[in-house]
């Protein structure tokens, strides 16, 4: 015979699971919405803020000056950025020719006629619309049916965030073969001899050039700036 007490804990217990269920039912379609919601404001005022079109943000973007210049100026550049592309760029090289015994000064440009693509914004730009249309499949009314759901759809989201994030912080590591070969390096007028090469990428905040000598033995990174 079941003790009365027991009987009263178990009743305790049946209201306490029931009002833990209600308020996880209550989380999962009522907070969860709200949250993702305030996460899609953020991200469209990212985008906003994108130098790219992004969920109808049209141009024109803001062009930016910069120069970039080693201490000693074996590299020195003048860059005009606009959006995800270096429309202008009027790039000075001296590179010491051991075998020649002599500094050999080179002067290439960038035109906007063939601008620069600076691919990193536009695969960052890619990951953050992926992360908004993840929210957008998300309808208003829609009932979550499990917490693992929940976390699925968030998971997708921050996980677009994190590949756009990591586009702009590491940059894709490429072969010295793939960037003599790459659409950018014939970008250049006049163009640079074939044992030099010119690379323009995005490390965090900053824009980088760097020019690279090939040798026989090895490639040489000449200057990062």
């Amino acid at each position: 015979m079941k003790h009365p007490q027991e009987h009263i804990m178990t009743e305790v217990e049946k209201e306490e699971a029931l009002c833990l269920q209600k308020e996880f039912e209550w989380v999962i379609n009522k907070e969860v919405h709200i949250i993702l919601k305030q996460l899609q404001t953020i991200l469209v005022e990212c985008s906003r803020r994108f130098p790219l079109t992004l969920f109808g943000n049209e141009g024109p973007y803001k062009s930016d000056k910069i120069i970039l210049a080693s201490s000693q100026d074996t590299l020195k550049t003048i860059v005009n950025l606009n959006g995800d592309s270096i429309s202008f760029a009027d790039i000075h090289l001296k590179i010491h020719r051991h075998h020649q015994h002599q500094t050999q000064t080179y002067k290439t440009s960038i035109l906007k006629e063939h601008p620069w693509k600076l691919h990193q914004i536009q695969d960052a730009g890619n990951h953050l619309q992926f992360a908004l249309y993840h929210i957008d499949n998300v309808d208003d009314g829609y009932q979550f049916k499990s917490s693992e759901e929940v976390l699925h759809t968030l998971d997708n989201i921050l996980n677009c965030l994190q590949r756009g994030r990591t586009s702009l912080i590491v940059p894709r590591k490429r072969t010295i073969d793939d960037l003599m070969k790459s659409r950018n390096m014939k970008s250049l007028t006049p163009p640079l001899p074939e044992d030099l090469a010119i690379s323009f990428y995005i490390q965090s905040h900053k824009l980088i050039c760097a020019a690279y000598q090939l040798s026989n033995v090895q490639v040489m990174i000449i200057m990062v700036i």
